[in-house]
């Protein structure tokens, strides 16, 4: 009978992209302490190229990630598009 809790040992690609994605903002954020954009400028601005390698709503789950890691928050504009940036001393 097969093991079927068995865990891959290799994750996902999309966990994988989760982790890059996760990383790459983390790095942003301690070249640029006072950082903040929309998800669109992130991903134009803070992460480049890379951001075509994402799936669908990885960027927004890893902004979400460094929202409870209490690396950045998030406030909503009045346009009604969220404004992610870093916490002021």
């Amino acid at each position: 009978m097969a093991n079927d809790t068995a865990k891959p040992t290799v994750p996902p690609a999309s966990d994988a992209l989760f982790d890059a994605a996760c990383e790459m903002l983390r790095d942003h954020l301690r070249r640029h302490p006072q950082a903040g954009d929309t998800a669109c400028g992130i991903e134009l601005w803070w992460l480049g190229e890379a951001a075509a390698a994402l799936p669908p709503g990885t960027l927004e789950r890893a902004l979400a990630r460094l929202v409870e890691e209490g690396l950045l928050r998030v406030r909503s504009l009045p346009s009604g598009e969220l404004f992610w940036h870093a916490p002021q001393p």
